[in-house]
């Protein structure tokens, strides 16, 4: 299962916390392959179950 939040929502949240997108410093431009990506996003990411 997959979760998507729509852009301009996400944006707002973060403008609320004081977060900038457009902090280059803090955004990589690199391209990163797949481990990479998955290991800097572990962090990020939670194992939700449901026993019905």
């Amino acid at each position: 299962m997959n979760y998507a939040v729509k852009f301009q929502l996400l944006s707002a949240l973060l403008a609320s916390a004081g977060i900038s997108l457009n902090n280059s410093h803090s955004v990589s431009t690199s391209t990163l392959s797949t481990p990479q990506l998955s290991k800097q996003s572990r962090s990020a990411l939670w194992l939700v179950g449901c026993q019905g």
